[in-house]
């Protein structure tokens, strides 16, 4: 029962805190989401207690919920007793309804919660982001809300690994009339010295990625030498090689002797 029990607690929470932010976004407040899995965590055992069901924030009833005007959690008690007063002397009425029925009216008040604007925004932004979102959104969309979610969380973490073994550099130029040094692919007009590669790391170095971080410095170099032989000044040769540490919060051991192995070459 370990996997299930786990299975329960990542989708439950994470299917809680989804719509729980997007509703917090749409409705202009904030929530702490150690409060929410303090909340959910008391609410499940209180359940477990009289052998009840495993107790999430539904993402469908949450919507309509919404979409219905509700502003605090006494809508909760109100639904709860509306429910009951509807099994106990409704029930042949609503027996009768077709499912498609009964789906509209989940499904019109889900629809106003998917955020297109923000689809949008991630394209324009950060491509990756964006497939994260539609990854997540056709994976629980077609598979099913356990599956889709547990897709998106391992596609997260993949890029979360594949950005820190890849990390970004840029080579640095200095802005006409500054000491500013910014990346000279965003800068065209940034000045670039003969003799001199400035190169910014954005990343931790440690052992996934020193190997990256050293061709990446080896690329920068040769490009600069290549650039002087191009020009006619063959016999002029990289001096200094000067790397901006300021993004990097942690080097490991593996990473200071790469950077040894680069002061030696």
């Amino acid at each position: 029962l370990v996997v299930v029990v786990i299975s329960i607690v990542i989708v439950g929470f994470m299917e809680s805190i989804a719509i729980a932010k997007q509703l917090a976004t749409k409705n202009n407040y904030e929530i702490d989401a150690s409060t929410e899995f303090l909340g959910l965590g008391m609410a499940n055992l209180t359940a477990g207690l009289f052998s009840g069901y495993p107790v999430t924030g539904s993402f469908s009833r949450s919507a309509v919920n919404n979409d219905a005007g509700a502003k605090s959690g006494i809508s909760a008690v109100v639904t709860a007793t509306v429910v009951g007063l509807v099994l106990l002397f409704l029930t042949p009425i609503f027996e009768l309804l077709s499912l498609p029925t009964l789906a509209s009216i989940v499904i019109s008040g889900v629809v106003s919660l998917v955020d297109y604007e923000e689809a949008i925004y991630l394209w324009k932004v950060h491509k990756f982001d964006f497939g994260v979102w539609m990854f997540a959104f056709l994976g629980t969309l077609f598979l099913g809300v356990e599956l889709g979610l547990s897709l998106a969380v391992g596609l997260s973490l993949f890029l979360v690994v594949f950005e820190s073994a890849y990390p970004h550099t840029a080579v640095l130029g200095r802005l006409p009339g500054t000491t500013e040094y910014r990346n000279v692919k965003n800068y065209p007009q940034a000045e670039c010295y003969d003799s001199i590669v400035a190169v910014r790391i954005d990343a931790p170095i440690y052992f996934a990625n020193t190997q990256q971080v050293r061709e990446k410095v080896s690329k920068y170099v040769c490009k600069a030498k290549k650039e002087l032989a191009d020009s006619g000044r063959e016999d002029q040769a990289v001096q200094f090689i000067i790397l901006e540490l300021n993004a990097v919060p942690h080097i490991d051991t593996s990473g200071l002797h790469t950077l040894q192995d680069v002061n030696t070459d």
